[in-house]
């Protein structure tokens, strides 16, 4: 298999959908999660 050099910008990721989580015992501990290992074709 090939290797494939795969580049993100940081205007690709902020321009990605991501899950809000909220944390299970705070709840002002909010994050956006984003799989960036999918989106290059990480394995």
């Amino acid at each position: 298999m090939a290797k494939q050099k795969c580049i993100l910008k940081a205007s690709d990721i902020a321009a990605m959908p991501g899950k809000k989580r909220i944390h299970f015992l705070n709840s002002n501990a909010i994050r956006l999660n984003k799989s960036l290992g999918d989106t290059v074709g990480l394995t």
